[in-house]
This record gives structure tokens, C-alpha cells and sequence, in this order.
């Protein structure tokens, strides 16, 4: 099988290959390793080698999936590079150890594992099914060659069966679901009340040096952000359809070809009485059910109503109460022997007993809808729109394959493409790294504008799959770097953030004496009246109620149990307000007033929590037992 594909493919989308797969190959460039040549090594495990630009390979793609995840929200400045160099690094330690094992206790994953799970993969399939063509497109458009692609889902495989072993083999205890259950289900009674951060603002001043000093300290904070204008072209199957030559003579032609399409088939409505055979039924039984089966199709013939017989003694309870009927149906949908029976019969005739796998039926066939074909005059504008789907997925793979080559043998230049394909260069508008609109948004174009090829060296990118019909190459029109903001711009900015940077210190600092005073014993009704607060209460709130600010709940639920007397806390909400807040008392649910639902939800997130660490466990095991060296100093990325 894998042969046959390999015949018919040459290469695809590594990033669609392993979704799902425990450790993410698609961050780390399996291929990279296998065939990269000996240079910088930056990390060395059990005498196994990563170098320098299996690293950045990988560093990469790490950064585009976080893209991809937060979308419009991406903000490198939100990122520590150094966390996520490190982070690349243990991934691809962790991969190469997950295989150094599989190696050395004889784990495989066999070639029809391989095949079935490229001919499952929703990326190669058309109308539900693996689609060879499809299948090839994916692969050219990524660049891998098959025997590459399968290799990569071979160890991605290996890999996730191995997280399986360990991971599968977490339990829980029944004494720690009835702990989790009472905790999950605990309830307690609460007060709080709140100091406004609002009436203190207005009471803050700031000064010009202390805006100036956080101007000239936060100067990164206060800029326009980076933007690009991009040239691109943009190669749709739709559009081609749409450019379409049509004829009426090809519309005819096509029509005639495809005339089943437009075939309605025969339909029959019937009701059925069923005497219910089990499979594994006596001689005895099927003679008996025999019998009643006869005598059902006597009385219907005499005369005696259908609907009767069957509300009196059909065995089917889902057309008992619809009198016995079925409803329209075609050739292959019924069981053969009650299909081949409705088919022969004439309407309100009644059948003999028929045997199927469900028992004996005695059928009444009541209403026959001729089956017809629609003429092309009525089906017209659906042929067209086949035809020119047709036509243009006949043009549309190779003139991608000529846009790869196109576009990668004139890395400077769209133009030599779009001559050749008679596309026309269009341009975007300004956008940022946080994305723009319309497929500016698209995190594979995101990550495309802003890569070091496109954005430093001035190259087109590859071929970029938006959808699985349309398919773009950009590269950089125009860069406007970041620049700061003058400080007059700013100034408004500053002392808003200032003035609630203070605001909270000041409110804060209050929250923080009257909690002591509190906690010293003073009676809180009294503490309000003087301090003009106004305690509120929560009787019997869980952890997810509506009633409480779910800080002020996390926070409660924190702080244990009060004994004779309230235990008190507090909470600063991100609006800047502080909450005091007392537990008044707390009630646990009664073992039997937990339902299964909820058991069996709280069996399955510890069962899930434990599986995580035990994986954390059972690699830190592996880590430990490895000879691993790392070069962090040789940690550079690309664009650096």
C-alpha cells in the first residue's frame, strides 16, 4: 500500500502530519536531522548529534506554531527568547531520547500503521475519502519527498505510542475521588466587601520628571508598530472556474457524462409488521414466529386495519407508534430481503412473511415515486458550475507546481510567475505583526511576511496554502519599522498609567491595614460602619458561582477553615479595587449526594492530571539515565 502511494506522491504539509501527536514534531524538523550535514553541534545526547541548523530549523517552526496559536493576539515582546530557545532545545531531546528507546526495546510501527494513517488524515481526503491527488499536492507544496513524510509520521507514531504505554496506565483510588468529590462539591458561606480604587484617582498627582522618567524607561511601550506592505500572488481554483471556457456543447457533453448524477432513483413507502427472531433462536421459536407472522398477513388481507395489527403486535418500537411505516426509502437502505420484497410489490399489496436479520416482517407497500432523470435544461446552472470545477482543477495543480518553480528559481521577483501563469502582482495594504484583515490574518501569511527570508533578505516565500484550493506567494513590498511616539503624543497615556500605578499602591496600602485590624480581632460590622463600607454576603457558593468576582472565589476557597471564628483574606481585582473578604463557615456535600456525572468528570481530570505526570516522571527518568550535552552559548537564531 505504501508503495502504491509513494508511486502516486511526491511530498507535503509537514505541519498537518502529526496534530495531535504528544511531542510535536512539526516543531522540530525530524527531517532536518535526518539528512543535515555535520556542522555546529549544540547538543549531544547518548553520542547522538543536534546542530546548529537543525536547531534554528526547529526554533522557527516553534515560533510560527505560537503565532498560529494566538492569532491577531501575537506579540514577540511577550515572549522571553531565551525560555523559548531553551524549550526548542528540550523538545528535541526529548525527541531523539523517545527514539533512542523505541530503537533499543524494538518498538515498530508497521507500514500499513504508516499508510493507514496518511489514508485517515482529513488533509488527503475528498468527499470523506484518501484522495491520491490530493495527497500529491500537499506534498509538493511542503517539499518533502514521501520516503521523508512517512518517516517523520513513522517516529511521530512510535513516539505517541510510547506516551500511551506510560501515560495509560494511571488509576485512581476511590479514596482520592471522594476526596476530589468533596472538594469539588464544597460550598461556603462568605462576606466581603470592597475598597474602590476610582474615588482615589482623582486625588494622585504627577509630575513632568516622573513622566519624563517613565517616557525615557518604558520607551519601547510608547511605538508604532512594525508594519509591512507585501506584493503577492494569488493562485484559486475558484478564480480559475470562474475563467473557464464554456460551451454548450461542452455543458451537453458533460451532462451526458455525468448523467447519473442527476438521477433520482425509484422511492417506495411501506409499513411493516415485525415478529422479532432472536439470532440464536430454537427451531421451535422460528416456527412459532413463523406462524404469527402468517396469521398477521392473513388478518391484514381480510380486512383488519394494519395500524391495529401493528400497534397490537409489532415487535419494532420505533415505527410502533407511526403505525408501522418507514418512511420513503431507495434501493440500499433496507436490509436486502425486505428491500427486494417492497421493490416487487404493488401498492397496498401485502407480502408473506419476509425474513431479515430483526425477524419476519409483513410489509404493506403503500406509495411508489418514480425514479426520473433531470433534463439539462432544469440542471443547467448546477453542470456549469461541475464543469468548471473541473476544468479548472485540471489547470490548478500544474500551474501550482509552476509557481513553486517559478517563484523559487526568481527569489527577487513575482513577475517571471505571473507572466507565465497570467496572474496579476497585487499588493495589501500596511500591516502588522499582530495581522491586519482579510488573509492578513492568516497566521501562515503572518508568519511569512515577517520571516527573515521574506523581511531581511528580501526573497518571495514559498508557497503558502491558505485553503486547500488556494494557494499564495508574497514577498516584501514595502517595511516600516518600529518608531517611538513623541513624548507630547504620549503624555495622556503615561499619567492614566501612572496615576493607576499609584492609585493601586494607595488603595492597596489601605486594603493591607484594615485586613491586620481584622485579623487582630476588630469587629468587622464596626470596622465598616467607621471606614463608610458595607459588607456583603454569599450564602453556600461554590467555586464556580456567579454571585462573587471569581478572584475573590479562588482566593476563599484558599484559606482553609474557619474554627469559632471568621478567617479573613483579601484580593486586589485587575481593575485595581481591593476586596476584604471573611469565610464565615464551610460546608462539605454528603458522599451520597454526589452524582455519577460528576464522579466520573472528576475521575477523568485526575485520571488526565496524572497521566501528565507521569509522563513528566517518565521522561525526567529518561533524562537522568542519558548522557546528554548541551552548548547553550551556541543557541543563536536565525535572524540573529
Amino acid at each position: 500500500m505504501l508503495q502504491k502511494i509513494r508511486d502516486r506522491a511526491q511530498g507535503w504539509l509537514a505541519t498537518l502530519i502529526l496534530v495531535g501527536v504528544t511531542i510535536p514534531f512539526v516543531f522540530w524538523g525530524i527531517d532536518e536531522y535526518l539528512r543535515v550535514a555535520k556542522e555546529v553541534v549544540v547538543a549531544e545526547i547518548d553520542g547522538e548529534e543536534v546542530s546548529l541548523r537543525e536547531f534554528q530549523h526547529s526554533y522557527q517552526r516553534y515560533r510560527q506554531r505560537l503565532q498560529s496559536l494566538f492569532g491577531s493576539n501575537f506579540d514577540p515582546k511577550l515572549f522571553d527568547e531565551t525560555q523559548l530557545k531553551k524549550e526548542t532545545l528540550d523538545q528535541l531531546v526529548d525527541t531523539r531520547l523517545l527514539l533512542q528507546l523505541g530503537q533499543r526495546t524494538g518498538m515498530r510501527i508497521s507500514n500499513e500503521q504508516v499508510a493507514a494513517a496518511i489514508q485517515g488524515e482529513e488533509a488527503f481526503q475528498k468527499d470523506g475519502k484518501f484522495a491520491a491527488t490530493l495527497y500529491e499536492q500537499r506534498l509538493k507544496s511542503s517539499g518533502l519527498n514521501p520516503v521523508t513524510f512517512e518517516e517523520q509520521l513513522r517516529q511521530g507514531l512510535l513516539t505517541e505510542q510510547l506516551q500511551q504505554m506510560v501515560s495509560g496506565s494511571a488509576f485512581v483510588t476511590t479514596q482520592e475521588l471522594e476526596k476530589a468529590a468533596r472538594l469539588e462539591g464544597q460550598q461556603r458561606n462568605i462576606a466581603y466587601t470592597t475598597l474602590p480604587i476610582d474615588p482615589v484617582k482623582p486625588t494622585i498627582q504627577i509630575s513632568d520628571e516622573e513622566i519624563k522618567k517613565h517616557y525615557e524607561g518604558h520607551r519601547d511601550q510608547y511605538t508604532t508598530p512594525e508594519q509591512v506592505k507585501i506584493a503577492y500572488l494569488d493562485l484559486s481554483l475558484d478564480e480559475l472556474a470562474k475563467k473557464a471556457a464554456v460551451t454548450d456543447e461542452d455543458l451537453r457533453g458533460f451532462y451526458q457524462a455525468h448523467v447519473a448524477d442527476y438521477a433520482y432513483p425509484e422511492q417506495r413507502s411501506a409499513s411493516h409488521i415485525l415478529v422479532e427472531v432472536p439470532k440464536n433462536a430454537s427451531a421451535a421459536e422460528v416456527e412459532t414466529a413463523t406462524k404469527k407472522a402468517e396469521e398477521f398477513a392473513k388478518l391484514a388481507r381480510q380486512g383488519e386495519s394494519f395500524e391495529k395489527i401493528v400497534k397490537e403486535h409489532s415487535d419494532d418500537p420505533g415505527s410502533k407508534g407511526e403505525g408501522g411505516q418507514t418512511g420513503f426509502f431507495v434501493r440500499g437502505v433496507m436490509e436486502k430481503p425486505f428491500e427486494d420484497a417492497a421493490f416487487s410489490m404493488k401498492p397496498g399489496e401485502i407480502s408473506d412473511p419476509v425474513r431479515t436479520d430483526f425477524g419476519y416482517h409483513v410489509i404493506r407497500l403503500n406509495e411508489i415515486k418514480e425514479g426520473r432523470t433531470k433534463s439539462f435544461e432544469e440542471v443547467r446552472g448546477e453542470v456549469e458550475k461541475a464543469y468548471r470545477q473541473e476544468q479548472a482543477e485540471k489547470v490548478f495543480y500544474d500551474q501550482l507546481e509552476q509557481l513553486e518553480q517559478l517563484t523559487y528559481e526568481n527569489p527577487d521577483d513575482l513577475q517571471a510567475a505571473a507572466d507565465a501563469l497570467g496572474l496579476t502582482i497585487q499588493e495589501s495594504d500596511y500591516f502588522t505583526r499582530g495581522g491586519g484583515k482579510g488573509f492578513m490574518a492568516n497566521p501562515k501569511v503572518l508568519a511569512a511576511a515577517f520571516s527573515p527570508e521574506v523581511l531581511e533578505e528580501g526573497q518571495n516565500s514559498e508557497p503558502l496554502e491558505l485553503e486547500s484550493t488556494r494557494v499564495m506567494v508574497l514577498r516584501l513590498r514595502d517595511h516600516k519599522p518600529a518608531a517611538s511616539r513623541p513624548l507630547e503624543e504620549v503624555r495622556k497615556e503615561i499619567v492614566d498609567t501612572l496615576t493607576l500605578e499609584k492609585a493601586k499602591e494607595v488603595v492597596a496600602d489601605r486594603g493591607k491595614k484594615l485586613l491586620e485590624r481584622l485579623k487582630g480581632g476588630e469587629d468587622r460590622a464596626a470596622m465598616a460602619q467607621q471606614e463608610q463600607l458595607k459588607w456583603e454576603e454569599a450564602m453556600g457558593v461554590d467555586r464556580e458561582s456567579p454571585k462573587v468576582n471569581h478572584a475573590v472565589l479562588r482566593e476563599a476557597f484558599k484559606i482553609g477553615r474557619p474554627a469559632q471564628k471568621p478567617l479573613f483574606g483579601s484580593v486586589q481585582l485587575g481593575t485595581g479595587d481591593i476586596v476584604l473578604f471573611a469565610v464565615l463557615n464551610v460546608q462539605d456535600p454528603e458522599p451520597e449526594a454526589i452524582d455519577e456525572k460528576t464522579k466520573n468528570t472528576l475521575r477523568d481530570s485526575l485520571k488526565g492530571s496524572k497521566s501528565q505526570q507521569d509522563w513528566q516522571d517518565f521522561m525526567g527518568e529518561i533524562r537522568r539515565g542519558a548522557k546528554i550535552n548541551l552548548s547553550l552559548k551556541d543557541l543563536s537564531s536565525p535572524e540573529e
